[in-house]
């Protein structure tokens, strides 16, 4: 920083040249300038040097804890899509045993309706079965029966067919056919009720299968769609959050960022003050010192009219002029 280190030196040099007034004159107060300027640039300089360092540090802590903050806020958001999609494969394995389970469900389901559907069917074949059978043995039974009875007629010496022989026959016959209708009936009902049941048992396993299939898929549903909505409210939080953080890095940022341009124009306002004080202070004490130091009758650095002091002050054509020593005031000038 130029002014800096120019407002050091030349505040050092000015001191020097006071002190080198004060002490040996003016040409004291030269040396004392020149020595005050060198001190002055080497001071200057080094307290450039801590503030520019300063600095430096501040600027480089500033940006790295705006770093910091970013990297946090970025690092939440990454930890909370990770977390999501944990959450989602989660949710999909979820979805995928329930599915599992249900389709495992309905299969058992399935199984055990056809196995009960098998089941009336052969109790069905056994109905008509036993139908055929009574049917069958009616028929034997009613024609022993019928034989037995016309073996009777013949026996007694009727006319067979004619008269009561007749009617006898025929009794016997519309009884075969009632048990025959009475046989016929019963496995109608029987084969009706074990239908019944069949279609029963059919119409109670598809819809149990269906239930089972659509638990499955409503909670597969459910384990998808409350992970999703998880998932929602975590991510916008954290995005609200990391948003939140980011607006306060940006802010403190800014904030140090304002602080350094402050300390800086704070120390190039202290310098210039320094340099102008300096200045000021300088010249007035090489002002102070060249009248103090002035000999009476002497001619001032530069040229100018003489001036004279006392009434014994004479100017030589020729020869030097020796100055008395520090405090003798008044004396004449000798020439050489």
């Amino acid at each position: 920083m130029a002014s800096a280190q120019s407002s050091q030196a030349i505040s050092g040099a000015a001191q020097g040249a006071a002190m080198g007034a004060v002490v040996g004159g003016t040409p004291g107060a030269l040396i004392g300038g020149g020595i005050g300027f060198i001190g002055g640039l080497f001071s200057g300089s080094s307290a450039d040097r801590q503030f520019k360092n300063q600095m430096a540090w501040a600027k480089y802590n500033n940006i790295m804890s705006y770093n910091a903050a970013a990297f946090n806020v970025e690092s939440s958001m990454q930890i909370a899509m990770l977390q999501a999609g944990f959450n989602m494969s989660q949710a999909g394995a979820e979805a995928a045993a329930a599915r599992a389970v249900a389709r495992y469900n309905a299969n058992i389901i399935g199984m055990t309706l056809l196995y009960n559907t098998q089941l009336a069917t052969e109790d069905l074949y056994r109905v008509w079965e036993a139908e055929s059978l009574d049917l069958t043995q009616l028929e034997i039974f009613r024609a022993r029966e019928q034989g037995v009875i016309i073996a009777d007629q013949s026996a007694s010496g009727t006319v067979i067919g004619e008269g009561s022989n007749a009617d006898v026959v025929i009794s016997q016959q519309t009884q075969r056919e009632l048990d025959k209708t009475i046989i016929m009936q019963n496995a109608d009902i029987a084969a009706a009720d074990i239908q019944n049941k069949m279609a029963q048992g059919v119409w109670q396993g598809e819809v149990a299968i269906q239930q089972t299939l659509w638990e499955g898929e409503m909670s597969a549903y459910m384990s998808t769609t409350r992970a999703a909505a998880s998932n929602a409210s975590m991510l916008g939080t954290t995005f609200l959050q990391g948003k939140a953080a980011m607006w306060s890095a940006d802010s403190a940022f800014q904030s140090g960022q304002y602080g350094i341009a402050q300390s800086r124009y704070a120390f190039s306002q202290q310098q210039t003050q320094n340099l102008v004080s300096g200045l000021f202070k300088a010249g007035g004490t090489l002002t102070i010192g060249h009248f103090a130091n002035k000999f009476p009758g002497t001619k001032p650095i530069g040229g100018g009219p003489p001036v004279i002091s006392g009434p014994q002050t004479t100017f030589p054509s020729q020869g030097r002029i020796n100055f008395p020593s520090a405090g003798t005031p008044g004396t004449s000038l000798a020439v050489a």
